[in-house]
């Protein structure tokens, strides 16, 4: 399945050097060309050699339907999130990546799908490429910075559909 992510997505992922959880739960993920300036591209260089993420530039006809996406709802999004929403049109890349509700909001009024980095973590537990105890560190590590005390082991067991602690078998 090929996906499209957000800006925020990949700064969260990269910082916590979990930028491959985005092909252990997609085939490719499709990224808009802006995000050079936000997204030094050589902490990326594994994945764009490998090809498992690309670089796109969104076509003109694509991006004037985010922008009427946009007015419609009332939401003004930065010209990487519009990028991105529009490559996942183009492409018919679905789901994007966001955990951004703004984004969400706007794709959901394309008739887009998108889904958050949990699924992702999911997803590449899912496939074998990790382990659903190292998916629980991943999650925890990632959410405990934005939930701080909040008791992110729960959530994440819920959402990936178990019932009880991963332990350290």
């Amino acid at each position: 399945m090929t996906a499209t992510s957000d800006l925020a997505t990949l700064i969260i992922l990269l910082k916590h050097k979990a930028i491959r959880l985005l092909r252990g739960a997609y085939s490719e993920v499709l990224v808009p060309m802006s995000i050079i300036e936000e997204v030094p591209t050589s902490s990326l260089d594994d994945a764009l050699s490998e090809g498992w993420i690309q670089l796109m530039e969104a076509d003109t006809n694509y991006l004037m339907r985010v922008d009427e996406a946009e007015a419609r709802s009332g939401i003004k999004l930065s010209v990487d999130e519009e990028g991105c929403i529009a490559l996942s049109l183009q492409y018919e890349a679905h789901p994007v990546v966001t955990s951004d509700r703004q984004v969400e909001t706007v794709a959901e009024l394309l008739g887009i799908t998108t889904e958050g980095i949990p699924s992702a973590i999911i997803g590449a537990s899912r496939s074998g490429m990790i382990s659903e105890k190292e998916s629980l560190k991943i999650f925890h590590e990632i959410y405990e910075d934005l939930l701080p005390g909040f008791g992110v082991e729960g959530i994440f067991l819920e959402m990936s559909g178990r019932k009880s602690s991963i332990t350290d078998d």
